[in-house]
């Protein structure tokens, strides 16, 4: 793993960006627990500062859904939703509402996230948070939530339930308290399978 830190961490004249298989190579460090807590830390800060590079950001991707489960959506008219917290704003979370009326009007709506306020740098209220005060499910197993979504055309899984090699690093980015790029990830690994993504 070291070899992948001096490459982003180098510091600002001489760090540059991974290559696709330098990014594969160190993000499959990570997933198969080959780098410690302490590397995964720091390479999430040096990625932070230097910006992480679509390169870079498409091979984690890869990696962490070789990692986790994945249905095959095969309906027309499916999305998968992964949406940002409402944050420091404290907004409102209109796209509950909003998957209702696209079921209603043929969609296929796939959310997938986190529960409660979890997940840094905004520690926000989220769309399954919303659905578990609706007396929704929100605890499903990623199978549950499929049935779930060809019955009532919505449903919600949560990362742990798909992503549980994910979930190994949850105290790290909490401890580190800021965005890092499994935060995008996360959002692009797409779990039902659908021809269609939304990111926030």
């Amino acid at each position: 793993m070291q070899q992948y830190l001096k490459i982003v961490g180098n510091g600002r004249r001489t760090a540059h960006d991974l290559t696709n298989e330098e990014a594969e190579g160190a993000c499959t460090l990570i997933m198969e627990g080959q780098a410690s807590l302490a590397q995964v830390a720091a390479f999430m800060a040096a990625l932070r500062i230097k910006e992480e590079s679509t390169t870079e950001l498409t091979a984690f991707t890869r990696v962490v859904r070789r990692y986790s489960q994945h249905l095959s959506f095969t309906r027309p008219h499916g999305i998968d939703i992964c949406v940002p917290y409402d944050g420091r704003s404290k907004t409102s979370i209109l796209l509950v509402a909003s998957a209702i009326i696209a079921a209603a009007s043929g969609a296929y709506v796939g959310f997938h996230g986190r529960i409660g306020r979890t997940t840094p740098p905004k520690f926000g209220l989220g769309v399954g948070d919303v659905l578990a005060a609706l007396s929704i499910p929100v605890d499903l197993s990623l199978e549950a939530a499929g049935e779930m979504l060809n019955h009532a055309q919505f449903t919600f899984v949560s990362s742990a339930h798909f992503a549980p090699r994910l979930e190994q690093f949850n105290q790290v980015r909490l401890d580190y308290g800021m965005r890092s790029f499994l935060n995008t990830v996360e959002k692009l690994l797409n779990p039902f399978g659908m021809p269609t993504a939304m990111v926030g």
